[in-house]
């Protein structure tokens, strides 16, 4: 945990500059939250009350109540039996109840975005697929990154359906935290290991999009979830083998 950019009293003071009225724990709590999501606390990683509530310059209140607040939200694990709180750890079965969240809205809004063909900024779409092509090649991971999240994040505010919507925005923090995952082994691993897995992704992400733009109904849903599969076996294959250590 590097103490000096995640941690500091100016970071408190910036934010309660910005909203003087913010309760000091969930400010602590965002800055955790931050760090985890971020990995600049690792998964597993113990996390020191002491030492975030010195380099902070609050007490230890406020930060036993937001790691408390944090338990309940799942980012942070309690573990009685060694005596301290450690930062979520990835498991097979935390990615498959994820994957099943993102599939259960995302197929939902592929459907939708392939029946409505017309009103879609399909242009966007594969601008999206270029870039996501484009950088895996070059080996830009972030800009990777950023249009595989704006790709599908893409396709669920097309519905224009809230309610989708809203269930999308509820899975926000896990799927920064996960993309942090994807981009920390990119960029240690890179295409050693996983080329061919790629290659799949951004043809998968291909058809996704030629499957809405030809209002293809089926078809998108189909080949959504199939994407999705493929995320979530590449994923726990080769993230969970490895690990962010």
């Amino acid at each position: 945990m590097d103490k000096k950019t995640c941690f500091t009293a100016e970071t408190i003071q910036t934010r309660l500059s910005a909203n003087p009225f913010a309760k000091l724990s969930d400010i602590v709590l965002d800055i955790i939250q931050e760090a985890i999501i971020n990995l600049d606390i690792l998964p597993g990683e113990k996390i020191n009350m002491t030492a975030i509530a010195e380099s902070l310059n609050v007490s230890r209140a406020p930060v036993r109540e937001a790691i408390n607040a944090l338990v309940k939200e799942g980012f942070v694990v309690e573990k009685p039996n060694v005596n301290g709180y450690y930062a979520l750890d990835i498991s097979d079965k935390y990615m498959a109840e994820f994957f099943m969240a993102r599939s259960t809205i995302e197929v939902a809004a592929i459907r939708i975005c392939a029946a409505r063909f017309h009103s879609i900024d399909c242009r966007h779409l594969k601008e999206c697929c270029d870039v996501f092509r484009r950088c895996y090649k070059t080996n830009d991971y972030e800009a990777f990154v950023a249009a595989d999240r704006d790709f599908h994040g893409s396709l669920v505010q097309y519905t224009g359906n809230s309610f989708l919507i809203n269930m999308y925005a509820s899975l926000n923090r896990t799927i920064a935290h996960y993309y942090s995952l994807s981009r920390y082994y990119l960029k240690n691993y890179g295409s050693r290991d996983i080329f061919n897995d790629f290659e799949l992704l951004i043809n998968e992400h291909l058809a996704m999009y030629n499957a809405i733009r030809t209002g293809l109904v089926d078809c998108a849903a189909s080949t959504a979830q199939r994407h999705l599969d493929t995320c979530y076996s590449s994923f726990v294959h080769y993230y969970l083998t490895k690990g962010v250590r």
